[in-house]
């Protein structure tokens, strides 16, 4: 007898019984009894088995790559911020806004010791520069570009 484990997620779904149907034919299979984490079909012929255990890994990756997709890709995402903050400072640089930006900040930090309020005064130069950035919502994103 040739063995094949097939997951508890898997054992259920309709396309493995299309599958175990046309891979047995006329010889069918064995369904031994079901463990905690896999359920074993038992082939006469080896070639049947490796055919479920080839469909079943196909199926296996597909569903890790359709996975894989649906999540964002982590070194995209760094390269995307980078790139929005290259271009916060470059536009701060091009408008000659990211000096006031900048003093704003510095004279704020002196008189308090948390991040969130000079920040949030610099931002607000960004604001009264470029009332079209506050529709955006990244005002404050930028300033934290600049400023680190």
């Amino acid at each position: 007898m040739h063995e094949v484990r097939i997951g508890h997620q898997d054992v259920g779904q309709p396309w493995l019984a299309e599958l175990l149907a046309r891979i047995a034919g006329s010889t069918g299979f064995k369904k031994r009894t079901r463990f905690w984490a896999y359920t074993i079909f038992s082939f006469a012929h080896k070639e049947q088995a490796d055919e479920l255990e080839r469909h079943v890994r196909d199926r296996r990756e597909l569903r890790a790559r359709i996975e894989a997709r649906a999540r964002p890709c982590p070194v995209r995402l760094r390269y995307e911020e980078a790139a929005r903050a290259q271009h916060a400072v470059i536009w701060g640089l091009s408008t000659g806004i990211i000096r006031e930006v900048v003093r704003t900040y510095r004279r704020e930090r002196g008189d308090c010791s948390t991040h969130g309020h000079p920040n949030w005064v610099a931002s607000d130069v960004i604001l009264a520069a470029a009332p079209s950035i506050a529709a955006t919502g990244h005002a404050r994103w930028w300033t934290r570009c600049w400023l680190g």
